[in-house]
């Protein structure tokens, strides 16, 4: 390894830990958001948000864990792992009611995806249930009034898959499914069927991964599928074009130097800096990268973060751009954990992460981005690691003027500094560096293999 790579290795290390200590800002409750509404529930992991009860105000529905439900007979009984499907109802004042039983209980994975879906075209919005820890796709259809029934199977592979996709990747106009892959499996797909069914599952060729993201990369009106594999330095992703009959083009990869390999990943595709482009964002937890798409490729952007089980993606404050909301997994200065983000400035820019206190001493598992309580704004719900057994929800208050307070201190107006200019001040010397180092480092990739745009 060259001196030049070492000296950028150990000054990302040295961002890490100066950000650590030193650039968490606290985000005041009650002004950017309120204080944490926390539901105490036993073992809440992945939810779902509908107006289940038709009263136009989502609900937030999840699975409760209990001793569970017989893999064999689908009866509840002592098979330890299992779970009913519950609703907490939106009391339309910034609460929720206790929990109310959907009354379907057959084989759901506490871990499993709960999606929402009009899969026969009814207008009626369907449940579909995806169990990890069973390895089945069930579906139940909207008999109407939001009681579902029962309606099909489909033998999925079990593990830690964390994406689910419901889109109609073959133009057919029925819905189909697309597993991500885990432990570096291919992707599943599951075809929708004439009878609203789907089909058995079959392997999409040369995507192993642990992370997928499914949607229009290449702004051809076809889906594409991307993936991530995070468990090699240079980690890699890769873009497979859809040919819209269900098929996917060989991958086109990029690799990205890092400091962490990891077992886990996550990635986002968005337009960052609106350019027309899409670009991407990975994380393994601890490493965290933008990569901004340009007319040649990729450039790969390291941020520090701090340790996160999960992240979401969301305008938060009104002006289309997307922030990024962590489910963090440190404890802010040994008084609990709470939810990190880091709000968009432009241009690909972003601040380090502010911190909403969740007042608990458990990490956050998932986060989620949804308006629930109609207001146009986007609130924040995290669930809970370790025991928490919890759901916390923040509601966005005015989360605009922070982010705009926290933008100005990270993107000066120009001329500001004129004064200083002709004395060359060690102290703004010492600024510049400090962000250079703590706040990101700058790693300019090429492609293995450019990316066509097929339109």
């Amino acid at each position: 390894m060259s001196v030049v790579s070492r000296f950028k290795k150990y000054c990302a290390l040295l961002g890490l830990i100066i950000t650590s200590i030193n650039s968490l800002a606290v985000i005041e409750e009650n002004t950017a958001f309120s204080s944490p509404y926390t539901i105490v529930l036993n073992d809440p992991y992945n939810l779902a948000f509908y107006d289940i009860n038709g009263d136009g105000w989502k609900d937030i529905i999840y699975v409760e864990r209990h001793l569970g439900s017989d893999p064999a007979t689908d009866e509840i009984g002592t098979f330890n792992g299992g779970g009913d499907l519950f609703a907490l109802l939106n009391d339309q004042n910034n609460g929720f009611s206790e929990p109310v039983s959907l009354n379907i209980r057959d084989r759901i994975s506490p871990r499993g995806l709960i999606l929402f879906k009009d899969l026969n075209q009814d207008n009626l919005t369907d449940l579909i249930l995806y169990s990890r820890s069973f390895g089945v796709i069930k579906t139940y259809l909207n008999a109407g009034n939001n009681q579902f029934e029962y309606f099909s199977y489909v033998t999925a592979p079990a593990g830690s898959h964390h994406d689910v996709f419901i889109a109609d990747v073959n133009n057919d106009n029925y819905q189909d499914v697309v597993l991500g892959g885990a432990n570096f499996e291919n992707s599943e797909l599951f075809l929708g069927q004439s009878d609203f069914t789907f089909s058995s599952s079959s392997q999409i060729a040369s995507t192993e991964s642990t992370a997928i993201d499914l949607l229009d990369f290449n702004n051809d009106q076809i889906l594409d599928l991307i993936t991530y594999i995070p468990n090699t330095i240079p980690n890699t992703f890769a873009v497979h074009l859809g040919n819209n009959d269900g098929t996917f083009e060989a991958s086109q990869s990029v690799e990205f130097n890092t400091l962490v390999a990891s077992t886990v990943g996550t990635i986002i595709a968005n337009d960052l800096n609106a350019d027309g482009l899409m670009d991407l964002v990975t994380s393994t937890g601890t490493a965290f990268y933008l990569h901004l798409q340009n007319q040649t490729g990729f450039e790969s952007v390291y941020t520090p973060v701090g340790t996160h089980n999960h992240f979401a993606m969301g305008d938060l404050g009104e002006d289309s751009g997307k922030e990024i909301v962590l489910a963090s997994a440190t404890n802010y200065d040994g008084q609990g954990y709470g939810v990190g983000i880091k709000a968009h400035c432009g241009n690909g820019a972003y601040t380090e992460p502010g911190v909403l206190r969740t007042n608990l001493q458990n990490q956050g598992w998932r986060v989620f981005l949804e308006d629930i309580n109609n207001d146009n704004l986007i609130d924040i719900i995290q669930t809970s690691a370790d025991g928490g057994k919890s759901i916390v929800v923040f509601y966005n208050q005015d989360f605009s003027s922070w982010a705009s307070a926290a933008c100005a201190a990270l993107l000066p107006e120009e001329g500001a500094a004129s004064e200083e200019s002709s004395g060359g001040s060690m102290e703004m010397w010492l600024l510049i560096f400090g962000i250079l180092i703590s706040s990101r480092m700058r790693h300019s990739m090429s492609l293995k293999a450019l990316i066509k745009n097929k339109a």
